[in-house]
């Protein structure tokens, strides 16, 4: 997903807003984050419901990524470095 794509669909969610986290942006509803962005778009953090929604991701994930996923977290980065 190319990063605005991502932005566009993370805003499209009632009351999301976008603000800093750290070296990346973050995606909020109040003041809880669902997901992150790295500035160059090459790295993504999205949260999700449970870990199973996890598991189906990440079994789905492009060959040119590569993600891994703890608990509800899944993070997908660009093998090229650069933003799919």
């Amino acid at each position: 997903m190319q990063p605005d794509a991502l932005r566009r669909l993370a805003l499209s969610l009632p009351e999301a807003h976008e603000a800093p986290h750290f070296e990346r942006t973050s995606f909020r509803v109040g003041k809880k984050i669902f997901a992150t962005m790295t500035a160059d778009g090459a790295e993504a953090m999205v949260k999700l419901a449970s870990p199973d929604d996890v598991e189906g991701l990440l079994s789905s994930k492009p060959p040119s990524s590569s993600a891994t996923g703890p608990g509800r977290l899944a993070t997908a980065r660009s093998v090229s470095g650069s933003p799919r």
